[in-house]
């Protein structure tokens, strides 16, 4: 099964008002299991400081118990930052229809519509994350959608079905192309 995607010409970049419609399917599954993730381990951080707080009121614990536990809690407050954070700004899909681009938050349920002139540019980012040495370095990209306003709009690769013929698209309809940024995860650099 495939969807129809753009034809475009080129038009001193502007988006051709001829053109077919282009909808990036989205991973439903893997974009809900990364929000009921991130809500657990939001949950788990919340209840295990007030759990402290609680055991700490009513009868001190040692210093090397509660420090661990401290520490323990500072890690799992940043996980859930980040997570949190990763799907926030991960959360929105794209389809293009005649000279417009539709973007939709699948948090917010809010749509925003898009014109060549709202629309800088669009880059590939190319980036690889830590993982466990023996499992190799996780290999990912991402479209990345520059607006006129100075925000910026990602696409990630694992949450769309069809990313391969998204960016061709993007390219075919007469946004600049602004070429593949290479980002390295920070903590390579140890290894």
């Amino acid at each position: 099964m495939t969807v129809s995607f753009l034809d475009r010409s080129l038009t001193n970049g502007i988006l051709a008002s001829n053109a077919t419609a282009m909808r990036g399917r989205v991973n439903y599954l893997v974009f809900f299991i990364r929000i009921i993730f991130c809500l657990g381990i939001s949950f788990l951080a919340i209840w295990g400081a007030i759990s402290l707080v609680r055991e700490c009121l009513t009868d001190l614990p040692e210093a090397g118990e509660l420090g661990r536990t401290i520490v323990f809690m500072i890690l799992i407050f940043y996980v859930a930052f980040r997570l949190g954070q990763a799907a926030w700004h991960q959360r929105f899909t794209i389809r293009l229809v005649g000279d417009q681009i539709i973007v939709k938050d699948m948090i917010l349920f809010k749509r925003r519509t898009l014109r060549s002139n709202d629309i800088k540019g669009f880059s590939l980012m190319e980036y690889t994350m830590g993982g466990i040495r023996l499992m190799g370095w996780v290999k990912g990209k991402s479209i990345m959608l520059y607006l006129e306003d100075g925000d910026k709009i990602e696409f990630p690769e694992f949450l769309f079905m069809n990313f391969t013929k998204m960016d061709r698209a993007l390219e075919e309809s007469g946004l600049q192309f602004f070429g593949i940024e290479s980002i390295e995860w920070r903590w390579k650099k140890l290894e």
